[in-house]
Order: C-alpha cells, then structure tokens, then sequence
C-alpha cells in the first residue's frame, strides 16, 4: 500500500494536485527522521500537523495550512544543511533509477519520482490554499 497526498475537491471530483509519497512504511520512517529533528527547528512534538496526523487516512485542514507549512519551511531549512543519507530501500532505489547523488537530507528525503518530499508538500499547501481545499491522504 502506498500512500498518496492530493488537494482534491470531492464535490466535482476533481483533484487539483498530488504527491505519490511512496509506502506507507517509508513515509513513517521519513516522520521518524522529522520527529529526531523536531526539537531543532522548534516543532512542537505535541501540537506538530505534520506529526500527529493518522498517515493512512483523512485530511489537513485548510485552517492548518500555515501551522503545516511552518513546520515543513523549518524542516527544509534544517534538512538543506545536513548532509544526505537514504532511509529506506524506495530511496536508494530512486536514486539508483535517477542516477541522482543527494548531496543534503533535504534532497535525500524523496517522493517516488524522485522530487523533494517536504518541497513537494509545500507545493500542496500553496495549491490547497489558492483552492480553499484540505490535502486529503489517500
């Protein structure tokens, strides 16, 4: 099972953007990577959007949006300075068919096509909010 992050509007059924993130089982590793940094960009561990959300099913709410992009602007800073390293098998794999050499976390830290996870994100949340939608997960 893999999951998938959308602004989708379920009304016409038309989905705006998306984000393959990859399994399940990587997109809790990538949370794990964001929880031990957590503490040094100034997420708080227990009101984090990002972090205490079900990573299986619902939405982030619109009223959200800033309080997620805050935490993902702080992450991406942190991850942009720390060197690369893959966390999982889909990373190394990605890497591998791209022939890319993350040279940061940030650009280690990947969806299934091999774009920046957090920056991908981002791009949902400026598209949520041009939309006045929640990102769905899928």
């Amino acid at each position: 099972m893999s999951l998938y992050l959308c602004v989708l509007d379920t009304t016409s059924d038309t989905e705006f953007e998306g984000v393959e993130v990859g399994p399940y089982s990587y997109f809790a590793e990538v949370r794990e990577l964001i929880r031990r940094s957590a503490e040094k960009v100034g997420i708080d561990l227990n009101k984090s959007v990002l972090l205490n959300h079900s990573d299986c099913s619902g939405v982030w709410a619109t009223s959200d949006l800033d309080d997620l992009e805050n935490e993902i602007r702080g992450l991406m800073a942190h991850f942009k300075v720390l060197q690369g390293r893959m966390i999982s098998n889909l990373n190394w794999y990605v890497a591998w068919y791209l022939k890319s050499r993350p040279q940061t976390l940030h650009d280690s830290v990947v969806d299934v096509d091999g774009n920046p996870l957090l920056s991908r994100i981002c791009e949902l949340i400026r598209v949520a909010r041009e939309r006045c939608l929640p990102i769905s997960f899928q």
